[in-house]
């Protein structure tokens, strides 16, 4: 939905956050917020195009297998793309997998 606001709503959401001090984690495969609002001072980029990226060592954020596998079935939005389930899904457990293969 081109020309619909979801950028300026997402720009106001992002602001609010931010004046409460929380946390927020930004899936931005267009890199628009990468251009707009990326301050490596305050955020850390995950993105292995980008020569700013942190290296993230995943396994040491997660405290059981199950929830190393739910991050994962979000990352790749495998409910929101039921048609592609098959190679989505499987992404998604061979990363859920990789993670849980560190943290054992």
């Amino acid at each position: 939905m081109q020309g619909g606001g979801k950028t300026v709503l997402l720009d106001a959401a992002l602001d609010q956050i931010e004046a409460r001090g929380e946390r927020r984690m930004i899936f931005d495969p267009k890199k628009d917020f990468v251009k707009t609002r990326f301050d490596p001072k305050h955020a850390v980029l995950l993105g292995p195009w980008d020569s700013r990226s942190a290296i993230w060592h995943a396994a040491a954020d997660f405290d059981t297998p199950s929830r190393a596998f739910e991050f994962c079935q979000v990352l790749y939005q495998v409910a929101a793309r039921p048609e592609h389930k098959r190679w989505v899904g499987g992404a998604a457990r061979i990363v859920a997998g990789l993670i849980i293969a560190e943290m054992l």
